[in-house]
């Protein structure tokens, strides 16, 4: 959950960059022509834009890792709801967690930056893989998050099939099922809250996927009666765009607040660092009585042998 809500948090980070620089320096060039009447274009594919490829790595890197982050948390559960591991077994394996959320999304950024499928955005002004690119929109984006998505999702419903039938045989047994109950509630609530908007997030993707070639053919077609080749209004719908934007954060923001509730949080934290600390000496086994009467004894007894040794 940490990792999960970290990755999003550097997600959302990418976006306050782009609100502190502004959309020309992170998306577009300066045109060497000094005639245009442009003052730049936006990047496509170019390295030089160093903005572009931090904002780049920032939103897909982490995004993606944050998906992976989603998978490892679902399993985590199913994990010890569905085959009753214990948190130790689950610890020993957090490794191959940690090697799937890091490398896969590292190596998927390589391969972005390496073939250049990379541009600027429009209407964000931040840069991702090319939405016109539709192959690279669907092996890069859409289908590792449609993968994701639906993996976290089987692995919760697993371990809630496993937990309906605990509370089954509570119930046959008249044994209190009241904290299984509250969980069950929690962990339900915390994967709704996550898939829908991430669910909202693929449909965006798929939608704008499967009608991107059709807006930029529009968009060339359209008539240019000058230098200045501006649209009077986007053939894409910009609404779609920003509900996009709005679930990829909204996801995020589920983990961010889940994590950071008082409660739950103060008391995980404090667990942590009284586990940290080094214990307290153990006390004498001694009655407190018995050891200040052994200590009075020990006392009369070296002053005995000290005043033998002077008269000696």
């Amino acid at each position: 959950m940490v990792l999960l809500a970290a990755c999003s948090l550097v997600y959302t980070a990418a976006h306050l960059i782009r609100l502190a620089a502004g959309a020309d320096l992170i998306s577009c060039l300066r045109s060497d022509d000094v005639d245009s009447a442009s003052s730049g274009h936006l990047v496509s594919g170019d390295l030089r834009s160093s903005w572009c490829v931090v904002t780049l790595v920032l939103l897909y890197f982490f995004g993606m890792a944050a998906a992976l982050w989603w998978v490892a948390l679902a399993g985590a559960f199913y994990l010890a709801a569905g085959r009753k591991w214990s948190g130790e077994a689950i610890a020993d394996v957090s490794g191959y967690f940690h090697v799937a959320a890091w490398s896969l999304p590292a190596v998927k950024t390589a391969v972005v930056l390496a073939l250049r499928r990379f541009a600027g955005d429009e209407l964000t002004g931040l840069c991702y893989v090319d939405v016109g690119d539709s192959s690279a929109l669907v092996g890069l984006v859409l289908a590792p998050l449609v993968v994701y998505l639906l993996s976290g999702v089987a692995l919760v419903v697993a371990g809630f099939v496993a937990m309906f039938r605990i509370r089954h045989s509570l119930v046959e047994l008249a044994a209190p099922r009241r904290q299984l109950e509250t969980l069950m509630v929690k962990v339900g609530a915390f994967a709704v809250l996550y898939t829908v908007p991430a669910t909202v997030v693929v449909a965006c993707w798929f939608y704008e996927a499967l009608y991107s070639p059709g807006w930029r053919r529009a968009a060339a077609l359209a008539p240019c009666p000058g230098r200045d080749c501006r649209l009077d209004a986007s053939p894409a719908p910009m609404a779609v765009g920003a509900l996009r934007v709005l679930a990829s954060l909204a996801a995020g923001a589920t983990s961010i607040v889940w994590l950071c509730s008082p409660r739950k949080t103060i008391h995980s934290w404090r667990r942590r660092f009284c586990s940290m600390t080094p214990p307290p000496p153990p006390a004498s086994k001694c009655p407190p009585a018995t050891h200040a009467r052994d200590l009075s004894r020990d006392l009369s007894a070296r002053s005995r042998d000290f005043r033998l040794a002077v008269y000696r």
